[in-house]
C-alpha cells in the first residue's frame, strides 16, 4: 500500500416530519470534516470533527438543540479483507 492521505468534508441540510407526533417535527443541518492518512504498514489513522444543529419546529425557541462532537480512529489490515480498529 502506498501512503496517502485523504480529506473529506461532507454537509446535510434536512426536514423530518412526523404526521402523529408533531412535536418531533424537525429542520437540521450537519457538517463533518475528516482526514484520513494510510500508512505503508496497513495502518490507517482517522481524525473527524463534527457539528450540527437540529431546531423542533413545534417548538418555542428553546426547541433548538447542537451536536458537536470529536473522533480518533486507528486501524490495521490484517489481510486482504480483515482488520480490526479503536474508535
Amino acid at each position: 500500500m502506498t501512503p496517502a492521505t485523504l480529506f473529506r468534508c461532507e454537509g446535510r441540510i434536512g426536514s423530518n416530519t412526523f404526521p402523529h407526533f408533531e412535536t418531533e417535527n424537525n429542520n437540521q443541518a450537519d457538517i463533518f470534516i475528516r482526514l484520513d492518512r494510510f500508512f505503508e504498514t496497513g495502518t490507517t489513522l482517522r481524525g473527524q470533527i463534527d457539528a450540527g444543529a437540529r431546531r423542533y419546529t413545534e417548538l418555542s425557541s428553546s426547541g433548538t438543540t447542537t451536536l458537536y462532537g470529536a473522533r480518533i480512529r486507528i486501524a490495521q489490515s490484517l489481510g486482504g479483507r480483515w482488520g480490526v480498529s479503536i474508535e
